[in-house]
């Protein structure tokens, strides 16, 4: 049962640096800081560029 328990911990542990690492990559794909946005509930109006 410890074993069970560890090992989902880390899996955890994994899926949310994974979620992290989307984050982060998405902010900089889309030159947008993405963690503020989460924080406030706002988000920049689209471009026209960044319609497609």
């Amino acid at each position: 049962m410890e074993e069970i328990h560890e090992a989902l911990a880390t899996l955890i542990l994994v899926l949310a640096a994974l979620h992290v690492a989307g984050v982060a990559v998405e902010s900089l794909r889309h030159r947008e800081n993405l963690v503020l946005s989460m924080l406030t509930g706002t988000k920049r109006p689209l471009a026209a560029d960044d319609r497609s």
